[in-house]
Order: structure tokens, then C-alpha cells, then sequence
């Protein structure tokens, strides 16, 4: 949209190491301008990276570790609201922060690709450390579930649920 270009390449090797380690890396430029499509008087561009760790712990589970920097650029415009020009005008414009993650994977689907049974599961949190003065600290949690039963033939019954929160 107009609003919002983004960016991003991933890259994840799930046989790292011969014992089932996986490592991977991403990297991500989003563009946000919410003065262009009349939401808010501001826009961010936000760059990172990141490489992250899945170690196995059983067969259907596994831990995941991971690092990564975080660039975020806050422009005001127009008339912003007094909350954004008193977030600004206490914290900067510039933020530069270490994210620190982990989580735990549980995936018995019978498939990757158009699974028909099974229950996959994500619980993960992301730590915000600031780098310096004008650094962001924060913290998120994230739960995400699918889950797959056959129903009748080809007819799967499918659901899932995305929890979050974040301070």
C-alpha cells in the first residue's frame, strides 16, 4: 500500500549441525507513512537483523534462540498528536536496540505443505535491550496454534488462535 513498504529475506538451514541443530538469519527494512493515507501525522523506517537457533529437545519439540539489532527512525509531520510529540520529545527520534528471543515449537502435523492432522504450537518472547541513550526497552510474548482433524474424507477441520502481549 501506499502506507507501508516492507522488505525482508530469510534464510533457515534446518540441519545446521549433524544432531538436528538449525540456524538461521534474517534481515528487514520497513518503510511506514501513516500521513499518507490520513491515519497519523508520523512515519518510521525501521531496519534489523537477526540470527536465530532451534535446538531439538524431542521428537516433535523444539527451543528456539536468537539475536538480533534493531534500527527505528520516528519523523513526525503535520500536526501530530500531543502523545507522539511528547514521546518524541522525551525519548528522541532515533532508537537502537539488541532484541534478545526464545520460544519452544511442538509440530506433529502429518505434513508441511496441506497438513490434514495434527497440532502445531509456538510460544515465544522477544527482550528489547537498548543500545545507548535513546534505545527502546520492551518485552512481547506470543502464543500461535493450528491445529488439523479430518473430518470426512477430503474435508479437514482446521482452527487456530494468535495470542499476544507486550509492554
Amino acid at each position: 500500500s501506499k502506507a507501508s513498504i516492507n522488505l525482508g529475506a530469510n534464510y533457515f538451514n534446518p540441519y545446521y549441525t549433524a544432531w538436528g541443530v538449525g540456524r538461521g538469519f534474517n534481515v528487514y527494512a520497513t518503510r511506514v507513512n501513516a500521513d499518507k493515507q490520513n491515519i497519523a501525522d508520523f512515519a518510521t523506517n525501521n531496519y534489523g537483523a537477526a540470527m536465530n537457533y532451534s535446538f531439538p529437545i524431542a521428537l516433535h519439540d523444539s527451543l528456539q534462540l536468537g539475536v538480533g539489532l534493531d534500527y527505528l527512525y520516528l519523523k513526525l509531520s503535520g500536526s501530530p498528536s500531543t502523545t507522539m510529540a511528547a514521546f518524541k520529545k522525551k525519548h528522541g527520534a532515533n532508537f537502537t536496540q539488541v532484541l534478545l528471543n526464545a520460544g519452544w515449537t511442538h509440530n506433529n502435523l502429518n505434513a508441511a505443505v496441506f497438513p490434514t492432522k495434527g497440532l502445531a504450537q509456538t510460544l515465544s518472547m522477544t527482550f528489547s535491550v537498548p543500545m545507548g541513550r535513546n534505545g527502546l526497552q520492551y518485552y512481547t510474548a506470543d502464543y500461535n496454534l493450528r491445529y488439523f482433524h479430518p473430518v470426512y474424507r477430503s474435508f479437514v477441520f482446521t482452527t487456530r488462535a494468535e495470542l499476544g502481549y507486550g509492554q
